[in-house]
C-alpha cells in the first residue's frame, strides 16, 4: 500500500496534464476525488502498476516509515522494472544541522547522490532529521528489504562522518546487509554504545565486505578517531578495503569525485561512467 500511495504522488508531482487525465477518465467509474479531479479505477490501477518506469534518475520520493519511532526518508529509483540493488547513504551530520538549502549553498547537495546512485542502477534511500537516531538507519533497512522493487538480499551501507559510524553501529542488530562503506567516520561519544568501544564489541559479529576511506586532511582529533577506528578493524578484519585521499572531509561532499569510482567498483567489480559536472548532474539526465 506504501508503494502504492507513492507511485500517486509521483503522478500528481509529474508532468502529465491533470486536465488530461481528467478528459481521459470522464467516461469511466469514479473511485476518488482529489477536490474536482475525478480519478479512475482503471487509470489508477495502471499507474500503480508501471510506477516505477516513470521514475527517472532524476526523481526522488519521500518515504514515512516507523522503527521504535517515526522517521523519514528521501528515495530514488532508476529507471527500468527493478528489482534493484539498494543503497543506504547516512549523510555528514553537517546536514542535519544546516538543512538542506543551507547544505546545498556549502557544496553538499544530498539529492546529487540520490541521483548518481541511481544513474548506477541501484535505488538509493537516504534516512533524514537523523541527528543521533539510529532508529532512523534501522528502520530505512527494514523499509527497503520490504519493498518489492529492492533486492532483499542486495543492502548495502554507505556513510559519512557520524552517519558512517551509526550506520556501522546497526550492525549489532540488523545483520543481514551484504556491504559497509565508511568514509571519514568517526565515532560520536568517547564511551557508551557509540564510542570505540561499542564498536569493538560488534566486530567479532561483522562479516560482510568492508571499505574504509579517509581523508587525510581533517580537523587533528576527528582524524585521531577515524584512525582509532580503522585500528580496531585491523585487529578484528584483516581483509578490509582501505583507501586514503589527500584531500579533506568535504571533498567527499561531491559525489562527481573519484572516490565515487572507488565505490562503483567495490560494489560492482567495475569502473563507474564518469559523471557529467556537479551542476549537470543536478540539471540533466544521468
Amino acid at each position: 500500500m506504501l508503494n502504492a500511495i507513492c507511485y500517486v504522488k509521483f503522478l500528481f508531482a509529474s508532468s502529465f496534464s491533470l486536465t488530461k487525465l481528467r478528459a481521459l477518465t470522464s467516461n469511466l467509474p469514479c473511485i476518488s476525488s482529489f477536490g474536482n479531479r475525478p480519478i479512475s479505477t482503471a487509470i489508477v490501477v495502471f499507474f500503480l502498476a508501471v510506477g516505477p518506469l516513470f521514475a527517472d534518475s532524476r526523481g526522488v520520493f519521500t518515504v514515512h516509515y516507523s522503527y521504535s519511532g517515526n522517521f523519514k526518508a528521501w528515495y530514488s529509483v532508476p529507471p527500468g522494472p527493478g528489482p534493484f540493488e539498494c543503497i543506504v547513504y547516512n549523510y555528514d551530520e553537517f546536514f542535519d544541522f544546516a538543512g538542506y538549502e543551507g547544505a546545498y549553498k556549502r557544496g553538499y547537495d544530498i539529492q546529487a547522490f540520490l541521483k548518481e546512485f541511481s544513474r548506477w542502477g541501484f535505488v538509493c534511500v537516504v534516512p533524514l532529521e537523523r541527528y543521533h537516531k539510529i532508529n532512523a538507519i534501522k528502520g530505512a533497512l527494514f523499509w527497503a528489504k520490504q519493498q518489492s522493487f529492492i533486492k532483499p538480499n542486495k543492502l548495502h551501507l554507505i556513510g559519512l562522518s557520524e552517519g558512517a559510524f551509526l550506520g556501522l553501529m546497526s550492525q549489532k542488530e540488523v545483520q543481514w546487509v551484504s556491504s559497509i562503506t565508511l568514509i571519514a567516520p568517526v565515532s560520536i561519544y568517547q564511551t557508551g554504545a557509540f564510542s570505540l568501544d561499542g564498536a569493538k564489541k560488534i566486530m567479532p559479529n561483522l562479516k560482510v565486505p568492508v571499505l574504509y576511506m579517509i581523508a587525510e586532511y581533517d580537523r587533528p582529533y576527528r582524524l585521531g578517531l577515524t584512525y582509532e577506528l580503522y585500528k580496531v578493524f585491523q585487529v578484528y578484519r584483516k581483509d578490509v578495503t582501505f583507501k586514503q585521499y589527500s584531500e579533506n572531509r568535504k571533498w567527499f561532499w561531491d559525489p562527481t569525485h573519484s572516490f565515487m569510482n572507488d565505490i562503483h567498483i567495490f560494489l560492482t567489480g567495475r569502473q563507474r561512467k564518469e559523471p557529467k559536472s556537479h551542476f549537470q548532474l543536478l540539471d540533466t539526465e544521468g
